[in-house]
């Protein structure tokens, strides 16, 4: 009985060992080859590779800003545009009031008519939609909502154009300052 569990435990620190040390050897394997990756991104790109890459980023900065220019442009025209929507429909419901009363209404039937139209509307939205209208949140939602309809997939894009110049600027410097750059100059 005990030759057999000396065997077992012969056998399970021979394996204990055997997998420690390919442990050791694998925990090596990637020590090296990490170091091996960084050594390969610490060397600098081809200068041509450089300058292709730096004339792809201007065009595409400029594709964008001029993307950006007509976006803000057309959100320009839209904003104003909606506004005066708004005040069209408030001029119309007020001329509707007009009609109703059969004569030239004071201001205070005017008001009447603007507190009974955003009572009658809050009341609509919240037996059918099940929320509470609140005119200054609304008001306040259109802007964002136009600006998210203008712009779309390009509300980020000034971010976006920032980062393009940082990093045109890095290539321009990494440029500048590549070894094959410096051997030109110095052979000139």
């Amino acid at each position: 009985m005990k030759s057999i569990k000396s065997f077992f435990k012969a056998i399970a620190t021979a394996l204990a060992i055997i997998f420690g040390v390919l442990f050791i050897f694998y925990i090596l394997h990637l020590i090296i080859e990490g170091q091996k990756r960084k050594a390969i991104a610490k060397e600098p790109f081809d200068l041509q590779f450089l300058r292709h890459r730096s004339k792809r980023l201007q065009e595409l900065v400029e594709k964008k800003k001029k993307t950006k220019r007509w976006r803000d442009l057309f959100f320009k025209l839209v904003y104003p545009f909606a506004r005066i929507i708004m005040v069209a429909a408030l001029g119309y419901y007020l001329f509707c009031a007009k009609y109703y009363y059969n004569e030239q209404p004071n201001i205070e039937q005017y008001l009447t008519w603007l507190a009974a139209g955003v009572f009658l509307i809050s009341v609509g939205l919240f037996l059918f939609i099940g929320i509470p209208f609140n005119i200054m949140s609304t008001l306040k939602k259109v802007k964002p909502s136009l600006e998210t309809w203008v712009y779309g997939k390009y509300l980020g894009i000034s971010n976006a154009i920032e980062m393009n110049e940082s990093e045109l600027e890095e290539l321009e410097n990494d440029i500048k300052n590549h070894p094959e750059n410096s051997q030109i100059k110095k052979a000139s």
